[in-house]
Formats: C-alpha cells, sequence, structure tokens
C-alpha cells in the first residue's frame, strides 16, 4: 500500500499494506485493520488532517478487504489504487493472547499480499511526489531475489523515474546484501535495532563510542546510494543523519506507564517532519513523544 501527502504541492508517504488483526480472548473476539501501513496513514492523518493521502494495494474480495477500504475511506484516503481480487483472501494476523502468561501468538496469512506485483503500480496516475514502501519482505513477489536484488528495488526505481521521493523501512533483514542493493533507490531508509544489528554485524547499544559507530555505518549506506536521510529506532533511543552529516541523538524518555513507540509510528512522524522541514533534533523529539 502507498499513500501521497501534500498540500499545495502532493507529496507522499507510501507503503504495503499487511491488513487487519483478529485478537482472540476466548469467545471474546475483536477485528481490526492493522499493519504497518495502516498504521501510518492514520498517524499520518493525526499529524496533518489536511494532508492529501492515497493508498495501493491488493485486497480480497472479503470481509477483512471492505473493512480496510471503509476504515481509508472515514480516513479521508484516496483508494482509487487499492484494488481487489478473487483469487486471493485479504491479508491478515490472527493474534491470540494467553491473559494469564501475558503472551501473544500471532500467525500471518498473506493472501492477497502474495500476488502485489510490479503492474499494481501505476505511478503515471500517481498524484503523490513521494513513495514509500514498508514491509516487502512479507510480499512475495517484492521480495523475490533477482538479478541486482529484491524485486521491490524495480518498484522503487520505477518511483523515482516518475519524479517522486522514495522511503523504505525495514524490519527484518534476513538478506542484508538485499537491502543494499536497494539504497540506490531510495532517499530515505528507517530500519530498527534488529535490522541495524544485521547491517553492522554487531549490537552497539551501550557501547560507549556509539554515535562514532552510528555515523560510520551510516556513511557506508549513503555511500550506497541514499540520497536524504537515514533513521534508526533503538529501545533505548533514536538516531538520525542527514546525507550532509548533520544527525542527532535523544534517549527514550523515562516515563512510567509508557506505552512502545512502534515502528511504523516512529517512521510516520519522521518521514512527515522531513517533508515539513523539521529539524532532526524535532524529527526524533516529535517520535519520542508518542510514548
Amino acid at each position: 500500500m502507498w499513500a501521497g501527502v501534500g498540500d499545495p504541492v502532493p507529496v507522499g508517504v507510501s507503503a504495503t499494506v499487511r491488513s487487519g488483526q483478529r485478537r482472540h480472548r476466548g469467545v471474546d473476539r475483536q477485528q481490526r485493520p492493522g499493519g504497518n501501513a495502516f498504521e501510518m496513514i492514520s498517524e499520518l492523518r493525526r499529524l496533518d488532517a489536511g494532508l492529501s493521502l492515497y493508498a495501493l494495494g491488493l485486497l480480497g474480495e472479503d470481509q477483512d478487504g471492505h473493512a480496510i477500504l471503509s476504515a481509508c475511506h472515514k480516513l479521508e484516503v484516496d483508494t482509487f489504487q487499492l484494488q481487489v481480487t478473487d483469487v486471493a483472501p485479504t491479508a491478515h494476523t490472527i493474534v491470540i493472547e494467553d491473559e494469564a502468561r501475558h503472551s501473544q501468538t500471532r500467525l500471518y496469512f498473506p493472501g492477497a499480499n502474495q500476488l502485489l506485483g510490479e503492474e499494481h503500480f501505476d505511478f503515471r496516475r500517481c498524484l503523490a511526489s513521494w513513495f514509500h514502501l514498508s514491509d516487502h519482505h512479507l510480499l512475495e513477489r517484492l521480495s523475490r531475489k533477482e538479478e541486482g536484488g529484491a524485486a521491490a528495488n524495480k518498484t522503487l526505481l520505477m518511483a523515482r523515474a516518475a519524479g517522486l521521493q522514495t522511503s523504505l523501512v525495514a524490519t527484518t533483514c534476513d538478506h542484508p546484501a538485499d537491502l543494499l542493493s536497494m539504497l540506490t533507490a531510495l532517499d530515505c531508509l528507517v530500519i530498527n535495532d534488529r535490522v541495524w544489528e544485521a547491517l553492522a554485524g554487531r549490537a552497539l547499544r551501550s557501547a560507549h563510542s556509539f554515535l562514532e559507530q552510528a555515523r560510520s555505518l551510516a556513511a557506508s549506506l549513503f555511500q550506497g546510494g541514499i540520497q536524504d536521510s537515514f533513521a534508526v529506532l533503538f529501545p533505548e533511543g533514536a538516531f538520525a543523519i542527514l546525507s550532509s552529516g548533520e544527525s542527532a541523538w535523544l534517549p527514550m524518555p523515562q516515563t512510567s506507564n509508557a506505552k512502545p513507540l512502534t515502528n511504523a509510528a516512529f517512521s510516520a512522524v519522521f518521514l512527515y517532519g522531513r517533508y515539513s522541514g523539521w529539524t532532526l533534533e524535532r524529527c526524533l523529539a516529535e517520535t519520542l513523544a508518542l510514548r
């Protein structure tokens, strides 16, 4: 799924869709749209009620698909390119909570996400100027390895060729070489601590030379092709750096009853900040304030 953002000049943040989540608590069942893409769109709408948002993806012709379309319409998201297929059901995650053990089991069913491919992205009709891709590892065809890296790289290059800025959120990195192959198609990259460790080959948290090591890895990523910015969400705080070399680090606020900061919320606020021209310090401060 992708979303475009802009006023008065269309700019966008976009992401691939993982659909609803069903929570099972004994006989109590709840169903709601979920996934990183929908969470990002919801957060963008909260940040700015006037932003133009566009969604692209592939849903099943079923109750879950209709729920996502309805939720997008309530958020005033354009769903012209949010297509529906009767070949596969809408992707969804079943969340089983064990309240006694305070644990969760998540079962992901990819459904229509397995079918999402290059032909579903029509940038000729895209009114946004920023394309954001998320959860590409959950999309079978876009995560497939091709000559030169992951197939998603081709989609990002299509967006770049159409004049859009591009960004990617990576929360899993089983094959670092595939992610590195996508850098030449990116303006912004946002990752978490697990992807950081996969790329750097070591854990950096609590290291006294943290910022030096952070800037070193960032320098190699910019040399690999990232054009604008790079940000990382750690449990202990957040780091961001621009291609100019300007960087910022903010520790996680130590507050009681703080809620976990999700990768989707962090990414949405950081990218909105880059779009809005905020300083790096403000970008990180606004993201950490969500806790």
